[in-house]
């Protein structure tokens, strides 16, 4: 009977690893900048020590279904346009036959008839791969601020490699304005994200109409600046007055 339990016990725990290091949900914009909301609202993950593929994903979105994903001129297009707002180093890429290296981010947005200029790219300095869900989402998938709250789940699973599935939760009633706080206008409450650590712990944040990435940032005393505004980029060699 030992034995047994223990052998069960192994497949459970194998299980839990493969699923955890499949790949990761890092981040949700939920109210998102840009008319329709719906078809700007993005979704970080990031891939873990194998390949995917983006033909084996399904998402079971909070609200509405699954439109597929489209690779195509006008994805292209939007992602070309998305890159030359980036005034750091970064760099958005889609996937080459359908493969999102190891290690990577990902962003998925809920449109493809995305906005390009409403939530911003420009302090990108990254290297991330950007996949479009099909035209057709209007209506979103996630739900904004309401004070008497409600929880919302997604989950994205990849088909291979199997037990590839991850799942969060947010509570709308916690979701945060641009000043830190709950409610106020429509404008204050864009901007809206739901970031979460690998055990799927929500934290809320608003950093306005920002993409939902995570920019290179380097806080220096203004003494220190050679002279001006400067970007930086990772493995740069800072100029500072001695």
């Amino acid at each position: 009977m030992k034995i047994k339990q223990l052998f069960f016990g192994l497949i459970l725990l194998a299980s839990f690893f493969t699923s955890a290091q499949c790949f990761e949900i890092e981040s949700v914009l939920v109210d998102a900048c840009g008319s329709p909301e719906g078809e700007n609202e993005m979704v970080r993950f990031k891939v873990g020590n194998v390949d995917l593929c983006t033909n084996d994903l399904f998402v079971d979105w909070p609200s509405n279904s699954w439109l597929g994903l489209s690779q195509n001129a006008t994805t292209a297009q939007a992602t070309a346009d998305l890159n030359a707002t980036i005034i750091s180093c970064g760099f958005l890429l889609e996937p080459t036959t359908c493969i999102l290296p190891a290690n990577s981010t990902v962003i998925l947005v809920t449109s493809e008839a995305i906005d390009v200029t409403a939530n911003s790219f420009a302090n990108l300095s990254d290297t991330i791969y950007i996949i479009f869900q099909t035209v057709g989402n209007t209506n979103g998938h996630f739900a904004n601020y309401n004070s008497a709250g409600g929880l919302r789940t997604l989950s994205l699973t990849f088909s291979n490699p199997v037990n590839c599935t991850d799942t969060v939760t947010y509570d709308r009633g916690n979701l945060v304005n641009i000043n830190g706080t709950t409610g106020g206008t429509t404008a204050d409450k864009n901007g809206s994200t739901v970031e979460f650590d690998p055990a799927g712990t929500p934290t809320y944040v608003n950093n306005g109409c920002q993409a939902p990435f995570n920019p290179f940032v380097i806080n220096l005393a203004a003494a220190e600046v050679v002279s001006g505004t400067q970007n930086f980029c990772p493995g740069d060699i800072l100029g500072v007055a001695v």
